[in-house]
């Protein structure tokens, strides 16, 4: 028998599901970016100089960094990264995340494993009942 993952993420939780006969239990128990990302503490973060050309002043700006964006995406490869190190547990695999979370995950997921991808659904469903997404991993794609 086929074994299926069923990966629904966002930035910030994720599950990792298996189906079982009509249903979907937890594979992994449900991953939070606070406990698997540091905090990006930006206060420690040398800030830029720059140097006005016609006196001898010097200032200093902050770099232009997205501290949440760089935590979600931190989380994301992480996330990635266990279902790259499971290839071997299961034989298709379901993607349902936001879009900009499903590159992400792509871009992160080993060629192997992107060949295991049956769907990959355009969703945010981390807080949806088990129920619920397994209608949303089952059911056909349009035609």
């Amino acid at each position: 028998m086929k074994k299926q993952w069923v990966l629904v993420a966002d930035g910030s939780r994720a599950k990792i599901l298996k189906r079982e006969n009509h249903s979907l239990i937890h594979a992994f128990p449900t991953y939070h970016a606070a406990d698997m990302v540091s905090p990006l503490d930006k206060d420690s973060k040398r800030l830029g100089r720059v140097k006005e050309s016609h006196e001898t002043l010097k200032h200093t700006h902050s770099p232009h960094q997205d501290y949440k964006d760089a935590g979600k995406k931190e989380f994301v490869r992480k996330i990635s990264g266990i279902i790259n190190g499971n290839l071997n547990e299961y034989d298709h695999l379901v993607l349902i995340a936001p879009a900009e979370r499903l590159g992400e995950i792509r871009g992160y997921l080993q060629g192997s494993v992107k060949e295991k991808i049956t769907r990959e659904i355009n969703k945010d469903l981390v807080k949806a009942p088990l129920e619920e997404v397994y209608r949303y991993a089952t059911e056909l794609p349009d035609s």
